[in-house]
């Protein structure tokens, strides 16, 4: 199986690229980096891509990536403010941009990361079942690529799953995330 794995640099694209890899598969990965990416104990093991995915592009991207069977959509901008409109104004409509591409042009399978975030401001046990109700910039964000890609798919037989992510905590991470800010 061959994946492509978008956010390969990042905190969480870096261990999943770890873990494919030790379950044989074929990995794609692809960020806006490859100085980073060399970086990385995986770099030799992949066939890695530098893509920047706010520069819009005709070309189809899905051949770009060698025709990928399945897609893990980890890459997002701006994570070190979640208030900033620039995730509806910049983020939400290069990534629906890029995907769309992938999805006209062949993509069969999509996983997305999605975040808590969107369940809102809540107190107490959450489940999948539950509304979204996002109140900031950056879950707004997020949903409404999920309900956009969920209008898309309609058209195209494509198996799509939204992962909704709570507080990752391991080595590598963002000091400025809520984790590293409370051991400090």
């Amino acid at each position: 199986m061959k994946v492509l794995v978008t956010g390969a640099t990042g905190f969480i694209g870096n261990y999943v690229i770890q873990e494919l890899l030790s379950h044989g598969a074929k990995v794609v990965a692809t960020s806006s980096n490859t100085a980073k990416a060399k970086e990385k104990s995986w770099y030799n093991e992949v066939n890695y891509i530098e893509h920047d995915i706010y520069k819009t592009s005709t070309e189809n991207l899905f051949q770009k990536f060698n025709s990928p069977d399945v897609l893990i959509h980890l890459a997002w901008g701006n994570l070190s403010n979640f208030k900033s409109q620039d995730h509806v104004d910049i983020e939400l409509p290069a990534h629906y941009l890029f995907l769309e591409n992938l999805i006209k042009n062949g993509l069969k399978d999509l996983t997305c990361i999605g975040t808590c975030l969107e369940y809102g401001m809540q107190e107490g046990c959450l489940n999948e079942e539950m509304d979204s109700n996002p109140i900031i910039a950056y879950p707004i964000a997020k949903n409404s690529l999920r309900k956009k890609l969920e209008e898309l798919t309609k058209s195209f037989q494509i198996s799509l799953k939204w992962v909704r992510l709570f507080y990752m905590f391991g080595d590598g991470q963002s000091s400025k995330s809520i984790l590293q800010l409370l051991d400090k």
